[in-house]
């Protein structure tokens, strides 16, 4: 793999976008859910979780699905204010969030048609001392992004249609990251 400086075609990105209130009432929020934090797939062995508030058609869950609360939609408003360049074209239907424990991340992957081609996602860490970072790939290319607390990107297009993303496992030992990922279904 040739790693390129030039970022993917679709991806914005800016770092020190969220506020510490906004963070710290977000993370507030979802961690009145505990138990709605399940593994990403039944036969993941990993100690990834994730839940998903808001409206998701696609999605089953076994208990009522927690809504895309005020908290939540002042994290995607700061995030979309802290990029100018990107217009957005509708609000968001669903926040996923991820939560990394030190030392992990998520392989490469594409998002499921179901989903508009437009992500926005926060990348909160417990830690801030600790940086994570998403690789973004498509044939013999890879990207690096550092997502440092606080930071904002959003995959339009070509980044988010043409290449796969993946979060990388931190190297060092540090807080959770979560990741707070925005988006509305492909209706």
């Amino acid at each position: 793999m040739v790693k390129t400086q030039e970022p993917p075609e679709g991806l914005y990105f800016k770092a020190n976008v969220i506020s510490k209130k906004t963070a710290d009432d977000a993370l507030e929020y979802v961690s009145q859910f505990p138990s709605y934090f399940t593994k990403v797939r039944a036969s993941s062995k990993g100690p990834n979780t994730r839940a998903t508030f808001g409206y998701q058609p696609y999605c089953e869950r076994k208990i009522p699905v927690p809504k895309l609360s005020v908290e939540l939609m002042a994290l995607y408003q700061e995030a979309v204010d802290g990029i100018p360049e990107f217009r957005e074209s509708a609000q968001p239907q669903s926040c996923t969030v991820n939560v990394y424990p030190a030392k992990t991340g998520v392989g490469a992957h594409k998002d499921p048609p179901v989903h508009r081609d437009c992500v926005v996602g926060v990348t909160l860490h417990l830690d801030p001392k600790t940086p994570s970072i998403m690789q973004f790939a498509k044939d013999n290319y890879t990207y690096d992004q550092p997502t440092p607390h606080g930071s904002v990107y959003i995959m339009t297009g070509p980044c988010y249609s043409d290449w796969t993303h993946a979060r990388k496992k931190n190297a060092k030992q540090g807080g959770d990251v979560y990741s707070f990922t925005f988006r509305s279904p492909n209706e």
